[in-house]
């Protein structure tokens, strides 16, 4: 009785002892299915694929891919049953791949090309050491020569607008320059502190300050008409103050009176109240004693800064011409070298 006793309780003992080796490493060897739940307490080792819930979480043994919602996975880590674009089942083991959105509340450290196909937001700052390139060539940053490209995917000065090539920068020495292939247009007030040189049309519809500055050609508009005439009177041409800089005119015979053209017409050219257009006639006669002498015009007040309102021989004016409505203008002249 005792004995049977004993063998009963060393039979228990053994069983409770094998089942607890067990408990501690579980190895699966052949393909198994569970159905219900399962907890193991403490490793897992599966030597092969693992299915858990279909498709929630995969591990694709032929590749060595981990597919969440995917039983299919392309890369290392896939997130969704969508195909990646850029990342190959053959180059894939070490790369990953979210189908949807990919959020992340801390910091990303993208230390590789990082391409954006669609658009981004980023809530906090984004720090990049390398080059940028959005919607090329709209928004380009060359970071081998720091320099930035709007329009352009080679910027030459330190801010590139366009696709043009500049003719005074250079790569070396644009740093610290800005390029505008096409029109530059201020609102507000702008500042040249440098010297500025116009090699084509400068127009200015506001005031225009200048330091000390040696003109040898006047700078507005467009370029030079040079006029020949035996004529006394003539009627300034209005199409000419629209597009030269400076009128020249050579009385031949005496003293010509040129009439600036009415306000009425003037105010075809300038459309706007307050608009200031300014001009340089230039007596550009050899012969002594022949002048030229600048007319109001109908609806004009002429005012001028001298005594006389006559340019002698090789001598020149300015004309400033202010709109004070669609029927009147104010002419400012100064002449200079009599």
């Amino acid at each position: 009785m005792q004995n049977a006793f004993f063998r009963r309780n060393l039979l228990q003992i053994v069983a409770a002892a094998t089942i607890s080796v067990f408990a501690v490493v579980l190895l699966v060897h052949a393909t198994t299915t569970v159905g219900e739940d399962i907890s193991v307490g403490d490793d897992l080792t599966v030597t092969g694929a693992l299915t858990v819930d279909t498709p929630t979480f995969v591990i694709d043994d032929a590749n060595n891919l981990i597919g969440l919602g995917t039983t299919t996975p392309r890369a290392l880590l896939t997130v969704g049953s969508s195909t990646p674009t850029h990342i190959t089942l053959a180059t894939g083991y070490r790369d990953a791949f979210v189908s949807g959105i990919l959020e992340v509340d801390g910091a990303a450290y993208l230390d590789g090309v990082t391409t954006i196909a669609g658009a981004a937001t980023f809530s906090s700052t984004l720090d990049v050491t390398g080059a940028i390139t959005s919607d090329s060539p709209t928004f380009v940053i060359d970071s081998t020569n720091n320099k930035i490209g709007l329009g352009t995917t080679t910027p030459w000065a330190l801010l590139t607008v366009g696709s043009s090539t500049p003719t005074h920068i250079t790569l070396a020495t644009g740093y610290r320059d800005a390029f505008v292939s096409g029109i530059l247009e201020v609102d507000g007030a702008a500042y040249l502190d440098g010297a500025v040189t116009a090699a084509s049309t400068l127009g200015v519809t506001g005031a225009l300050t200048s330091g000390a500055a040696t003109v040898s050609t006047f700078i507005q508009g467009g370029g030079l008409n040079s006029t020949s005439t035996s004529n006394t009177a003539e009627t300034l041409v209005a199409t000419d103050i629209d597009t030269e800089n400076v009128i020249l005119e050579t009385p031949n015979t005496a003293t010509l009176t040129l009439t600036l053209p009415p306000a009425t017409t003037l105010a075809t050219l300038m459309d706007t109240d307050g608009q200031v257009r300014e001009i340089m006639v230039k007596n550009a006669t050899t012969t002594a004693n022949i002048g030229v002498t600048i007319a109001a015009g109908a609806g004009n007040t002429l005012i001028s800064a001298t005594t006389t309102n006559t340019i002698l021989p090789g001598k020149y004016g300015v004309l400033k011409l202010i709109r004070i409505s669609e029927t009147a203008f104010t002419v400012l002249m100064n002449i200079f070298g009599n």
